[in-house]
């Protein structure tokens, strides 16, 4: 019996599903050199349901009938009672962030800004006072929590959903108190030990990103024997830590962390197979927005990604994709209405 197999999901969108999509069929993989897969076996979703003709898949394959129940479940968004997909909108209150840094660090323009992307239609503020890009440098615990505080008290008066974009457990908490209610860790829990009994004690949905490294040292050559199987073993082993510490993964949401110890080719080897992290079980988020891979690949300047950033938001949430956080939201969601008007 195979225990060395990926499925992904076929997806197609269909209007009176609930979460908004389902798959057709689920491709049985291989995984292969350079980050690559071969197809196995192909489910027709429809068929394999009404237990026709897979009595043989099911003896090959290891648990392939829970697996495949994890990906047909609805993912658990009850706390923000709304269908697929969220939007999360950023919100840097930084100096130094790839994109827009420097531009809201004032509170003012930082409030209104929070503003424009909720009238645009954000579902969540993502506020965050560190750059996590590459190459960036800590900057004092203290600090952070100075920027954001006032910003998540005055946004969460008007009852916002709120993350805060953090890797140490004390700002996490300043966050938290302030009333926010989801932390969105780029760390994957690895930097902060005292994140694990932060997140036990506050039981508020957390966001567990794949990342190699700290933001400084994460560009470094990062190395992977296949970045999908890889990332897919480490959310599992990350997973079966959290419940052996008791920590319900009822509130766990999985971002695969693009550019976070990432090459260009391993970027897009996880866009191409984002659907293969489904039979996880757990709402997936993605932040492709403005990234330097894009520039680099159009051969142009920050400032004309806007096109490639919203093509890969949708795609990805063709692919099954929950949260999209993004630094675009009107022209995000304008995209994502619009295929759906005409599907």
């Amino acid at each position: 019996m195979k225990e060395n197999f990926y499925l992904r999901p076929l997806f197609t969108l269909v209007n009176n599903i609930k979460d908004n999509s389902k798959p057709l069929y689920i491709e049985v993989l291989k995984p292969i050199k350079n980050h690559n897969f071969v197809v196995e076996d192909l489910i027709d979703v429809k068929e394999y349901l009404l237990k026709n003709n897979y009595s043989k898949s099911l003896a090959k394959y290891k648990n392939l009938n829970n697996r495949i129940n994890k990906i047909l479940k609805e993912k658990n968004l009850n706390k923000f009672n709304k269908k697929k997909p969220l939007i999360m909108g950023i919100l840097n209150l930084t100096t130094d962030s790839f994109y827009d840094g420097g531009k809201y660090i004032n509170q003012k323009n930082a409030l209104l800004h929070a503003d424009k992307m909720l009238n645009e239609g954000a579902d969540i503020i993502d506020v965050g006072a560190e750059s996590s890009r590459p190459g960036a440098s800590p900057i004092n615990v203290n600090l952070e929590i100075e920027r954001i505080t006032p910003i998540i008290k005055e946004l969460t008066k008007n009852k916002v959903k709120i993350s805060c974009d953090t890797r140490n457990s004390l700002t996490m908490e300043k966050a938290l108190d302030a009333g926010a209610s989801i932390i969105n860790d780029i760390s994957g829990l690895n930097y902060d030990k005292n994140t694990f009994s932060l997140i036990k004690k506050y039981n508020c949905t957390y966001i567990f990103t794949h990342s190699k490294g700290t933001p400084l040292n994460m560009q470094n050559n990062p190395i992977y024997k296949n970045v999908i199987c890889d990332i897919h073993s480490f959310f599992k082993k990350g997973l079966k830590k959290l419940e052996n510490m008791n920590i319900s993964t009822k509130n766990i949401i999985l971002d695969p962390g693009i550019g976070f110890g990432k090459k260009d080719l391993h970027n897009f080897s996880i866009l191409k197979n984002f659907s293969v992290f489904q039979d996880l079980g757990l709402p997936m988020l993605i932040g492709v927005s403005r990234k330097s891979f894009i520039q680099k690949f159009i051969n142009s300047d920050k400032e004309q990604t806007l096109t490639s950033s919203v093509t890969l938001a949708l795609n990805a949430y063709l692919k099954g994709c929950n949260i999209l956080r993004v630094h675009d939201v009107k022209e995000t969601l304008d995209a994502i209405n619009i295929y759906n008007k005409v599907s």
